[in-house]
């Protein structure tokens, strides 16, 4: 392969503000104009039509998940880790390993087991309006979703909320390292290196969650509770083994904070925007409060949570006419695929009546499709509610546009600001 004579969308810097604060715009040109194309900095292809996404999410025999991990430790930290520093993350394992452990976790998560779940966020939310509503302002990512998405899921855990400002630390840290794997090497890495300062710092953060994580864990297996930790460490093979061991369910501690919280903050952040920005979608959500389901797919489907996701080739296949040799890695750009005019005409409108939304792939597809997304649903329906009873006349504060910090696979909005008349 030569990069030389590969197809490129010329300028194009996935890491500079502009092109984060202007996904639409860029995702509209790829899709027009280079629907596949290489990005010589990190030595991928970028996939953006909705038809090759969702292909390759379907064929995990073609495009494998093992393509990203963590970076490695330095030496001397890599002994305080032994249940963070492995490869067996569900978002990077492929079948049968990947379903051994994804069914008991996507079990725990199915909306039978997350009756009442409702009633816990709308606890939650009301607890973190009372602690702004009569200033008249806030900034509701900060000041909210992100609170209450993280103290719903330390909840689930069985974590104690006082530790929760550390185990959102320590997501940060867990997501900082990740990264895609070099296309010859599957143990390597092709991103451009950390800093050593930074590496450390985020790996110093990991050796303390997995010592506190650990405890836990041992601590919820000789007394369990009424949480998702203890239900996944009851669980028994027919021989009596452990489905899921105690060094994996110290890395699901982690890894299910890590996915989830961040991700539904951002949602319940742009719901709110698109409400507040949309002609009439406020009144239409108060007159039938039955199409706040509708309202939350379609945010999903205009602004991802989750910009994209990386794949790694097991063999040669062919994309828009150009041939992807065995061992490159991909991205499957979940943002642009989600504006394909092909699929979602007029992409750029906020419609509720899409008779396709179940298309958008803002949850994955196939069988890594978000095990958490109706826990994500449920916690959007509840706080966007809440918000609306008690504030019901919020409003954007003065100037504001939305801006997003640059991230390769995340959607990193930099903050909403509100106001609204004081009683």
């Amino acid at each position: 392969m030569n990069p030389q004579t590969l197809p490129v969308f010329p300028d194009l810097d996935i890491f500079s503000p502009e092109y984060a604060c202007n996904r639409e715009k860029y995702a509209a040109r790829a899709l027009r104009d280079y629907p596949l194309h290489f990005y010589k900095p990190l030595n991928l292809w970028i996939v953006s039509k909705h038809k090759d996404v969702r292909s390759a999410l379907f064929t995990p025999q073609v495009f494998s998940s093992v393509a990203f991990g963590l970076l490695p430790p330095p030496d001397d930290i890599a002994p305080r880790v032994p249940d963070l520093y492995t490869d067996v993350h569900l978002p990077s394992m492929d079948p049968p390993e990947h379903t051994k452990l994804r069914v008991p976790v996507q079990q725990a998560l199915l909306p039978g087991r997350l009756v009442g779940k409702d009633e816990v966020v709308r606890r939650i939310a009301n607890e973190l309006i009372d602690t702004f509503i009569d200033k008249g302002e806030c900034d509701l990512l900060h000041d909210f979703s992100y609170k209450l998405a993280l103290y719903l899921i330390v909840d689930m855990l069985g974590i104690p909320k006082e530790r929760a400002e550390d185990y959102h630390r320590w997501s940060n840290c867990f997501f900082q390292l990740f990264t895609p794997k070099v296309p010859e090497r599957a143990d390597a890495r092709f991103f451009v290196p950390m800093p050593e300062e930074v590496l450390r710092q985020n790996w110093e953060g990991l050796a303390e969650a997995n010592d506190y994580l650990r405890e836990v864990v041992e601590n919820l297996d000789r007394n369990p509770g009424n949480n998702m930790l203890s239900n996944l460490l009851q669980l028994r093979e027919p021989d009596g083994s452990r489905t899921i061991t105690i060094s994996a369910n110290v890395c699901n501690a982690l890894e299910f904070g890590a996915a989830g919280h961040d991700t539904t903050a951002t949602l319940i952040a742009h719901l709110t925007y698109f409400v507040l920005t949309t002609p009439d979608l406020k009144d239409t959500l108060t007159e039938d409060p039955s199409l706040i389901p509708a309202a939350i797919s379609e945010t999903l489907r205009r602004r991802c949570p989750v910009d994209g996701l990386f794949r790694r080739t097991l063999s040669d296949v062919e994309l828009c006419g150009q041939k992807i040799e065995s061992g490159s890695i991909v991205y499957l750009d979940l943002t642009a695929a989600n504006l394909d005019p092909d699929v979602f005409p007029e992409p750029e409108t906020f419609r509720l009546n899409r008779d396709n939304i179940k298309e958008m792939v803002s949850f994955g597809f196939g069988r890594h499709v978000c095990a958490g997304q109706y826990l994500s649903r449920i916690e959007a329906k509840a706080a966007y509610e809440e918000l609306m009873r008690r504030i019901p006349n919020m409003r954007l504060a003065d100037g504001f546009k939305l801006e997003y910090m640059p991230s390769v696979a995340t959607t990193v909005l930099k903050g909403l600001p509100l106001v609204w008349d004081k009683n």
